[in-house]
């Protein structure tokens, strides 16, 4: 299965339970208090502050260890798990999940921090919240940087529907299979279809398949279902359902002021190129920049160019227009 929700939608998929990912040395972190809700961050570096938005719908922030240690020489890096996810609180009822709320967290974790003004980085549906966020949000935000993410539920739904051709495609025993589960009226949540699921995640994911082994263990990158189900509806890998079907950012995009960075792989089958065009089009004086040996995490594939291009973009003077 390929997404954080054990599903084809987009985000950070799952690993194998027994793959062997780098040992994780966190920075140090603590608790803030986020609206009514404990929400847990970690702060490495000194300088402007950065922080990082996890993907998912539904993870917590761990697979951006160590890469983005990179930036602590010149940025203050945060991250954190969002409500729901690894260390911070979790809902009593899922309905208490939703694109809204994900938006009002990072302001109102801002708040709890006591920063004024920060940089934001968004990977996948990270990206959506970013988006979201700076749209709303515009003037605490000094920068924002978007990896391979989408600008719309539509865009979305492209995604989807790409990834299962990719599974009939290339496991055509699998894709019967879930057809015929499909037709008698299954979700693609439920267990049955799930367990038909054949995992593409390294395949759609990855410019080299063996570069997963980069990332930490599926045990520690805690994520939760639950998020994913609330936000994109139990059919989500075959019809995308609620928030996720329906989010749209060009409006809000064309007429933002901010400086923005949109970064993109080549080999990204999650969020194509193309896919990153449209988003770029539809913010006017977006720079984009491909990686050509990555796919949907150049940080993990080509972290060397990738941090370099992000501290390049946040350390350059802005525009005075």
């Amino acid at each position: 299965m390929v997404g954080l929700s054990g599903t084809v939608s987009f985000g950070f998929g799952q690993m194998d339970q027994n793959q062997t990912g780098p040992v994780i040395s966190h920075p140090a972190g603590d608790f803030v208090t986020v609206g009514s809700h404990k929400i847990w961050y970690e702060s490495e570096g000194q300088g402007e502050p950065l922080l990082l938005i996890p993907g998912g719908p539904g993870s917590s922030h761990d697979y951006f260890h160590p890469f983005f240690s990179a930036l602590s020489n010149q940025y203050r890096v945060i991250y954190y798990d969002p409500f729901g996810t690894g260390k911070s609180d979790h809902a009593k009822n899922p309905s208490e999940y939703s694109l809204k709320q994900e938006i009002e967290e990072v302001e109102e974790l801002r708040k709890a921090l006591g920063i004024d003004q920060w940089n934001v980085f968004g990977h996948s549906w990270g990206g959506v919240v970013a988006q979201g966020y700076v749209t709303k949000y515009p003037g605490p935000v000094k920068k924002v940087v978007l990896s391979d993410c989408l600008v719309s539920g539509k865009s979305y739904q492209d995604t989807n529907d790409r990834a299962l051709r990719l599974m009939a495609d290339l496991f055509p025993d699998n894709w019967k299979k879930m057809e015929e589960l499909h037709a008698k009226g299954l979700k693609s949540t439920s267990s049955e279809l799930s367990q038909a699921e054949p995992d593409i995640f390294a395949i759609a994911f990855f410019y080299q398949r063996e570069n997963t082994s980069k990332l930490v263990p599926a045990g520690e990158n805690t994520m939760n279902p639950e998020i994913s189900i609330a936000i994109m509806g139990k059919d989500m890998d075959f019809k995308l359902g609620g928030e996720a079907a329906n989010f749209d950012w060009h409006a809000g995009l064309r007429s933002l002021r901010v400086p923005i960075l949109i970064v993109n792989g080549r080999a990204d089958l999650v969020v194509t190129p193309r896919q990153a065009e449209e988003l770029a089009s539809a913010a006017p004086g977006a720079k984009l920049v491909i990686f050509e040996h990555s796919g949907h995490m150049s940080f993990a594939e080509e972290t060397a160019g990738t941090m370099k291009t992000i501290g390049d973009f946040l350390s350059a003077a802005m525009s005075k227009n």
